[in-house]
């Protein structure tokens, strides 16, 4: 009887492992949506290390903004530059910018969002270390064009790189905790300005006379350099990659952000499939010009059609406004201030003391 009930006990046993094992196995075969594969990520400090990262792109996109009004009152006197193309150099970074943020979004849909933001600070850390060697004022609008239009590529792509690493109840919380990086702009430009622009030094590099306005666009590269390297090793977003059909390496990125958030080995992290995504068209499927084009049409139709084209024009005179009273202002105002520590007489209004004037020698800004 005891030998009976032993091996009683034993089928039960057996039978109890088996149910476990099958339950398990349905458990880890089960396919989530992408949004469940997130939350069994746990979010914690991966997602803040990325949350850091894509706010130093966007502050390199920021620097390369506006850099240039710092330096103007200096670069005016040793370019002799006229207000006409003052003008023209305080705000071409922003013309840069105008005419490439569609095909940076374009491209971050269908190429990848890390792709564009390693490309972006590749390409605005070239120009703009260039752009401080610039021997006329030609190559320096040319050259602050293209790291406008480089620059773009982090503005574009970094809200979305980085929302794509959360939740649906997070993303909208990291994407406000990015744009404290133009807030740190302040920080990080000011007192630099303040500490390299007014030296009183100059050695030549060749035939090019480098000053100090010089040495402070050459250090304003920097944020832009640490963007390029730090994103050559970063991953690109699970929903990018579920969307283009890798979803293997989708799963595998988000078994890492398990990891380090929890301090398990990724093999615990239980999703193992997720469902298809869907945002767009892949770059690959386009075959020669006429094919890009298309899916650039075709990923741009939605916002000009129902019911996006509303809110499509509002953005856009929004963001008309706010660029055009705010950033415009910001642009000149180093040079307002300037003009109004050198002049002296009776009071006069704003407009009237930086009216159009001669060049001045440097040596009446240091």
């Amino acid at each position: 009887m005891v030998q009976a009930i032993v091996v009683a006990d034993t089928n039960y046993d057996e039978k109890s492992n088996d149910g476990r094992g099958t339950d398990q196995s349905k458990h880890s075969s089960r396919s989530y949506t992408l949004e469940e594969a997130l939350q069994e990520t746990r979010i914690g400090k991966c997602q803040y290390i990325l949350t850091f990262l894509t706010g130093i792109s966007v502050l390199g996109s920021t620097i390369e903004n506006t850099n240039i009004s710092y330096i103007l009152p200096y670069a005016k006197c040793d370019l002799n530059l006229s207000t006409e193309e003052q003008g023209l150099l305080s705000g071409i970074s922003y013309l840069g910018i105008v005419f490439t943020s569609h095909a940076w979004g374009f491209l971050a849909d269908t190429w990848g969002r890390q792709k564009v933001l390693h490309a972006s600070a590749v390409g605005a850390f070239i120009c703009s270390f260039l752009s401080a060697f610039a021997m006329d004022t030609i190559t320096l609008i040319v050259l602050r064009f293209l790291a406008g239009a480089f620059a773009a590529g982090a503005s574009s792509g970094g809200y979305s790189y980085i929302s794509e690493f959360h939740t649906v109840a997070t993303a909208a919380r990291s994407a406000a905790f990015v744009s404290i990086a133009l807030s740190a702009f302040w920080v990080f430009m000011s007192p630099l300005a303040i500490a390299i622009v007014p030296m009183d030094w100059s050695f030549y590099i060749f035939t090019l006379e480098y000053k100090p306005w010089r040495f402070f666009l050459t250090c304003t590269t920097i944020i832009n350099l640490i963007s390029a390297i730090v994103f050559t090793f970063m991953p690109e977003t699970p929903k990018f990659l579920a969307a283009v059909g890798r979803k293997e390496e989708a799963v595998k990125v988000l078994s890492r952000m398990y990891a380090i958030n929890t301090g398990e080995p990724k093999e615990k992290y239980p999703v193992k499939s997720i469902e298809n995504v869907t945002i767009g068209n892949n770059l690959s499927d386009a075959k020669g010009i006429c094919d890009f084009l298309s899916l650039v049409i075709e990923q741009t139709k939605p916002v000009l059609q129902k019911p996006l084209f509303t809110n499509t024009w509002k953005l856009c005179y929004i963001i008309l406004v706010m660029f055009s009273i705010g950033h415009g202002t910001f642009m000149w105002f180093p040079d307002f201030l300037m003009q109004l520590q050198r002049y002296e007489g009776i009071p006069k209004t704003l407009c009237e003391i930086v009216g159009p004037k001669a060049v001045v020698s440097s040596s009446a800004y240091v």
